[in-house]
């Protein structure tokens, strides 16, 4: 959806800038207050009939001015008056299966969408290099041959209630919730290879990743319209993000004769990786025009955001004389990290006519 756009670029690790900068990405106009993973995660799950247009402000508005970057905001479509369901199937040839249900129901004052789905990915590949290396007197090459097999299980389910008190007032709640289910093998093959042909050094290495997260997200939205003004407005976003990650690494390396028979030797190393996450942010947006015909907006508001997060990472080692798993404390490590944002702003917006826009 957004790798389509123009000045918009998708990073391998499912991040996204725009003109070389990550953009705010909001969604109905509310900041998906997702880190690159998750947000890769619930777009990818979010079908392209949920979404009614996506709007790329390289210029933010007034309210998004103390961010240093554009603004991406999708809009999704709030339904048809009544009951509406959608239920769709995929796959690809890569190992993909996606199914998931639409939900849609509205009435005169309150609207209702629900979306999930489950996704499974068996991603199975190979690969191949040739390193070679120039000296004044020898020359020596380095081969890499490897495959790996990815699997991922990935449900996602994203609930929204509009609810409108009178024509002037209403709310709008949002749960959205990501579990993802890893598990890797990586097989790989080094062999070093002297200006004569012969080896000299070889090894095999299989890394196994497993691991699993889930992400909940709490969000709710106050809007307020002015009885004589239409451009004045009260906008009150609040909301609640915490989160899990448990991964585990292990890897073995198997070191070769010349012949790229077994030595004996080997290397057997853990990984064991705990992420907890916590946010929360409240955001308040103030517009009233000062004069009669509207052209000219006074813009206010205060942002807080704080974030929590501790990762501990756990390593260990097989000691082969004694046949036990010893901590390695040097690559251990329990990180800790809070970080409180408090913005404040005001400013004068000036409308100007069409023809100078």
């Amino acid at each position: 959806m957004l790798k389509n756009m123009p000045m918009v670029n998708a990073n391998p690790d499912g991040s996204i800038t725009v003109k070389g900068k990550a953009p705010l990405i909001l969604i109905d106009e509310k900041p998906s207050n997702l880190n690159a993973q998750q947000l890769s995660e619930l777009l990818e799950s979010l079908p392209a009939n949920m979404v009614e247009k996506v709007e790329l402000m390289q210029t933010p508005p007034p309210e998004y001015a103390t961010y240093d970057g554009s603004v991406i905001n999708i809009v999704t479509k709030k339904g048809r008056v009544g009951y509406y369901q959608k239920l769709w199937l995929s796959a690809g040839t890569n190992g993909q299966r996606i199914g998931g249900t639409y939900l849609s129901y509205k009435s005169k004052k309150i609207t209702f969408n629900g979306h999930f789905n489950i996704a499974k990915y068996n991603v199975i590949g190979n690969s191949r290099s040739t390193r070679q290396n120039i000296y004044s007197d020898s020359t020596n090459f380095f081969y890499t041959k490897s495959n790996y097999i990815n699997k991922t299980t990935s449900p996602t389910v994203r609930l929204e209630s509009n609810i409108d008190i009178n024509k002037r007032k209403n709310i709008e709640l949002v749960y959205q919730g990501i579990i993802s289910n890893i598990d890797n093998v990586t097989n790989a093959d080094y062999t070093n290879v002297n200006n004569k042909a012969q080896v000299w050094r070889a090894s095999k290495r299989t890394v196994d990743y497993d691991g699993n997260t889930y992400n909940h997200g709490f969000s709710g939205t106050y809007n307020w319209k002015g009885a004589k003004q239409k451009s004045e407005k009260l906008n009150i976003h609040t909301g609640l993000n915490f989160g899990k990650g448990v991964n585990d690494k292990r890897f073995y390396q198997q070191f070769l004769l010349n012949d790229l028979t077994p030595s004996g030797q080997d290397s057997t190393q853990n990984q064991f990786i705990d992420t907890y996450t916590t946010s929360y942010y409240i955001r308040t947006n103030y517009s009233k025009p000062l004069v009669k015909n509207e052209k000219i907006l006074l813009n206010t508001g205060v942002n807080f955001t704080n974030n929590d997060d501790h990762t501990i990472l756990n390593a260990s080692y097989l000691n082969k004389a004694t046949n036990t798993i010893n901590n390695n404390e040097l690559l251990s490590s329990n990180f800790i990290f809070n970080q409180g944002i408090t913005t404040s702003r005001i400013g004068i917006t000036f409308l100007l006519n069409k023809g100078w826009r």
